[in-house]
């Protein structure tokens, strides 16, 4: 009998990230990141290995690693904890020996390298005080970073501006800001480039090493996390800004073309149609004009950059979703159609359609092109998490590089059927999943639990969550899916506020419908779930509809009323234009429809599971939750797990133990209420 996954499982899952390749193909790095159980924390190792002899060897070097980039064909540069703030290294191949490179007082957050390796540009956090006394370089001795934890613990926050916190930072910063900094990799200088009072992030250098590209915050009010383009010489001068108010997506670096001409972005535009899309950019240094690089109707193959993909097993930083190739093309990662894929587009003729050159059953999570033209990525299937592979240049077939996670082979491996159904409307082609409960018997009949994804302007694809199998091994069906407002489907399938409206309701249960015409689940024991926008969707069903027998809200919405300036999406009205307006319309206009007002109808046990520290939906929304249904539905079972020190990620970055804890929650509770057995009463 082989075994079945329980949430304690997840203490042996390896998640892979950072993949790079050397110039000439030869060698592959990644990080490999376990949990600690005791600490909760987790820890990178680099795994190095030959691209022509697939045995990877893990690199013997000190503290949690991240981020490697290949200097040269010999020389890994890295990011480590091991001095104690998250510092550059280099690393010999052929001696193995390494160096410290950068001594930024709190750390360097991350890093990019110009082409010709002789610099490299960071970003860095600081506050205004050691710009001023020139100290950003310097490291603190253990008694001065005791002290400097004090003052920061117990200093007073000066707020200003309307964007103060962010569910990133855990609540409001503390007086830092990002700034970017350059490093001469021959000489060992270190400069800061940005001594203004704005936020910068992502930095980028240019091919001659002679500018960086970053993103920067300009804007005040509402418009605060809203980014820019900016570009600065890397010998000194003020920041120059590039771009205004088109949208910018400031989630990864950008890329200057191989020329070092151009320099490619990416922007989530306001579309007419209220479609969400990423599209690339690129900005002329030689006119100073701004292009796409793919057209708003270009949505046949891919849509767009990213595609925002969810319920994946994975953790860490990754590269960069979209790289510029020595061939004159944009290469990028976009989900489509319940995959992810890698494409390319002609940066130059851009009446070439975009091009798909590597898809599969499979979904592509990072990738990196050596100068030789070999392809080194990471891809997981429904079988297991991320692994790497290799492509060569001048070879059709690509092979497996890695094993992570070895002891997945000893585990039952659930049946998962993909689901092709009509929307109730006809207007729609719905994409879903059905994956089977672990030892099925046949006619035998199995509780289910409809799982909702984020966002909404996310996309679940088709790969493995372990989530999704400790469901499984439980004794459940999993059913999920991409209603309409999810990405990855074309624009028309997200536009027009769809998500939020009666459709994409609709969507769900027409395709929790279809599963059940499969003849093993039983109807009357389906439960609902999801987190953030499906934590919303849970709360909706669960008040509005009959469908589900049970319930578990993750980090969810209630009332968005009452979210107006509690959270970092709710600092501001529906309307960007005030006038004419008063605030009690706009609260009431808020109020009218939300889910709590459905409070009476929510019959079914629920679980609410919330992580203290989430900024993006506000842990007093749980509590209002709770406190309505112990009020108005006293005789029905319903429980708050709170997370101290967890934010909106709680189940994805949280610490591991949370983790378990959240899956386990999350699991028992089900057991309980459609198995008929687990630990609540």
């Amino acid at each position: 009998m082989k075994k079945q996954f329980q949430p304690d499982d997840m203490k042996y899952i390896r998640y892979l990230s950072g993949i790079a390749v050397n110039p000439q193909g030869s060698l592959a790095a990644w990080v490999n990141y376990k949990g600690d159980e005791e600490t909760g924390l987790f820890s990178g190792q680099i795994h190095l290995t030959d691209l022509k002899d697939s045995a990877p060897q893990v690199l013997q070097l000190a503290g949690s690693c991240s981020q490697p980039q290949f200097l040269d064909d010999d020389t890994l540069l890295y990011l480590s904890d091991a001095s104690g703030e998250r510092q550059l290294y280099q690393y010999n191949i052929l001696t193995q020996s390494c160096e410290m490179l950068t001594s930024a007082r709190h750390g360097v957050n991350r890093y990019s390298l110009s082409r010709n390796g002789k610099k490299a540009v960071l970003e860095i956090d600081l506050w205004q005080q050691e710009v001023d006394d020139a100290s950003m370089f310097v490291i603190m001795s253990d008694e001065e970073k005791t002290a400097w934890k004090e003052e920061v613990e117990y200093s007073p926050y000066e707020i200003t501006d309307l964007t103060y916190k962010m569910d990133e930072w855990y609540g409001m910063r503390k007086g830092q800001l990002p700034k970017i900094a350059v490093l001469d990799i021959e000489s060992g200088a270190q400069e800061l480039l940005t001594v203004d009072g704005l936020e910068y992030v992502y930095p980028q250098i240019s091919p001659d090493g002679s500018t960086a590209a970053f993103y920067g915050y300009p804007h005040t009010g509402a418009k605060g996390r809203q980014a820019e383009l900016f570009l600065c010489d890397i010998q000194g001068g003020k920041p120059k800004q590039l771009t205004n108010d088109i949208g910018v997506y400031a989630d990864t670096c950008p890329a200057f073309s191989e020329d070092g001409k151009e320099i490619v972005f990416a922007v989530c535009p306001m579309l007419e149609d209220g479609s969400t899309i990423i599209l690339p950019y690129a900005y002329s240094l030689k006119d100073n004009k701004t292009r796409a690089v793919i057209g708003e109707e270009e949505d046949q193959l891919c849509h767009g950059l990213n595609g925002f993909p969810v319920g994946r097993s994975v953790y860490g930083e990754s590269s960069s979703y979209f790289d510029c190739a020595k061939d004159d093309y944009l290469y990028f990662l976009s989900t489509f159609c319940g995959r992810e894929s890698l494409y390319r587009k002609n940066l130059h003729r851009i009446e070439e359609p975009v091009e798909l050159i590597l898809a599969g059953e499979t979904c592509i999570h990072e990738f990196a092109i050596a100068k030789e033209g070999s392809l080194v990525y990471l891809m997981a299937n429904f079988e297991g998490p991320a692994e790497a592979y290799v492509k060569l240049a001048g070879t059709k077939e690509a092979h497996r590089l890695t094993d992570a996670n070895p002891w997945l082979s000893d585990y039952e491996l659930p049946k998962t059927e993909e689901l092709s159904v009509k929307s109730f409307d006809g207007k729609a082609d719905l994409q879903g999943w059905v994956m089977h409960p672990e030892n099925q018997e046949k006619g035998q009949k199995y509780p289910a639990v409809l799982y909702i994804h984020g966002g909404p302007e996310c996309t679940f694809t088709a790969e493995y969550w372990h989530e999704f199998h400790a469901l499984a091994a439980a004794g459940m069906a999993v059913i999920f899916a991409n209603p309409r407002g999810s990405v990855g489907y074309g624009r028309a399938f997200c536009a027009g506020g769809i998500a939020w409206a009666k459709e994409a309701m609709d969507d769900l249960i027409a395709v929790v419908q279809a599963a059940c015409e499969k003849g093993f689940i039983d109807e009357k024991r389906i439960g609902v779930t999801g987190g953030s926008y499906g934590g919303y969707m849970t709360n909706k069903f669960i008040g509005r509809t009959n469908h589900f027998a049970a319930a578990v809200t993750q980090r969810s919405l209630i009332n968005p009323s009452t979210s107006y300036g509690t959270g970092d999406m709710g600092f501001i009205s529906a309307r960007p234009n005030w006038e004419g307006m008063k605030m009690l319309d706009e609260l009431l206009d808020r109020a009218r429809g939300n889910a709590i007002t459905y409070i009476d109808n929510m019959k079914v046990p629920l679980l609410i599971l919330h992580g203290y520290k989430d900024y993006r939906c506000s842990f007093e929304q749980a509590e209002q939750l709770f406190i309505a249904m112990k009020d108005r539905n006293p005789e029905i079972p319903v429980r708050l797990v709170m997370f101290p020190t967890e934010n909106h990620g709680v189940d994805r970055i949280g610490k591991l133990y949370n983790q378990i804890r959240h899956l386990s929650e999350m699991t028992d509770w089900f057991t309980t209420y459609l198995c008929g057995g687990g630990k609540h009463e």
